[in-house]
């Protein structure tokens, strides 16, 4: 059995079409409602003492809240740290995938935080009067960590298995199962990894992630190495019955478990950046030219502005 184009748009339409929706998916997100009617739904969960990659989804009475820039105010419940940064908008690349979705989310909202302590911390909405939206900030993240050696990790390639036991993804690039993460890590060449499942990661903080993966591919060649993890070993079994959904083991070793996650590493083989749910080709490229071009030697320079 072939998943289609239309089991796809099926999946992600019934999911996105009603804002309400978005609560729904406990097990991959968070939400609040705000008093004037605007709304969080964090995309990134796994926050730790650190430098992280925060994002999230908005809302107000109209929808999905789709502004190019957005202020927030970072606090923690003693009230005696306090974080300013500008979210910017990342958009869901164009894509004929979904021509049916009548929703208007369109992407996510993006900044690097490094926060300094752990415990309760309250996210504020600056210039709106909202209730403050609280989340968890662990000493230590769960996923493996930014400056990290990326995990020898032996994922399946072409070499010894069919490409439809592979991925689940609908119009799969070869390239992305040609080879393994550990013979990747021999090669001294930048390599971004995603795990997930392409046809079953209808969340509305997924995206359109695997066609990201495609463009980026386009745009940098041989220049890296791109390699598609499959949550599920089964792949084939699950379009059929995804109760029967087996986890694929590599996922452990990298400390993660069903979500969708994106890591980059450079050709020293350590972990300078990670995505926890969507990532635009905006925000993957300029990390990647830094890595190309040699423009960052430590993990400080890789995260300092320009």
């Amino acid at each position: 059995m072939v998943i289609t184009k239309m089991v796809f748009k099926k999946n992600f339409n019934f999911f996105c079409i009603n804002i309400l929706s978005i609560y729904c998916f406990l097990g991959c997100i968070f939400s609040i409602e705000e008093k004037n009617s605007l709304s969080i739904t964090l995309a990134t969960k796994d926050l730790c003492i650190g430098t992280n990659r925060f994002s999230f989804v908005a809302t107000d009475l109209n929808g999905f809240f789709n502004e190019p820039k957005i202020n927030i105010t970072f606090q923690n419940s003693e009230k005696n740290i306090k974080i300013k940064s500008q979210f910017k908008f990342e958009n869901f690349p164009d894509s004929n995938i979904f021509p049916n979705n009548t929703s208007n989310l369109q992407g996510l909202y993006v900044s690097t935080i490094n926060f300094s302590k752990e415990g309760k911390w309250n996210l504020l909405v600056e210039n709106k009067n909202n209730k403050p939206y609280e989340f968890q900030v662990n000493k230590i993240c769960k996923s493996i960590g930014i400056g990290e050696t990326a995990p020898k990790s032996n994922t399946r390639t072409l070499n010894d298995t069919p490409i439809d036991k592979i991925t689940t993804d609908y119009e799969p690039v070869k390239d992305f199962y040609k080879i393994s993460i550990d013979n990747a890590l021999l090669n001294q060449k930048p390599i971004l990894i995603l795990f997930s499942s392409p046809a079953f990661c209808t969340s509305p903080v997924c995206g359109p992630q695997i066609e990201t993966m495609k463009f980026i591919h386009e745009k940098y060649g041989d220049l890296i190495n791109i390699i598609h993890v499959d949550t599920y070993l089964n792949v084939q079994e699950l379009k059929s019955d995804f109760s029967k959904r087996k986890i694929n083991p590599v996922l452990k070793y990298w400390g993660i478990e069903e979500g969708q996650w994106t890591f980059l590493v450079d050709s020293n083989n350590l972990i300078v950046s990670k995505f926890e749910n969507f990532v635009s080709e905006k925000e993957i490229s300029l990390y990647l030219e830094k890595i190309i071009n040699k423009k960052a030697k430590t993990i400080s320079e890789f995260y300092k502005k320009s």
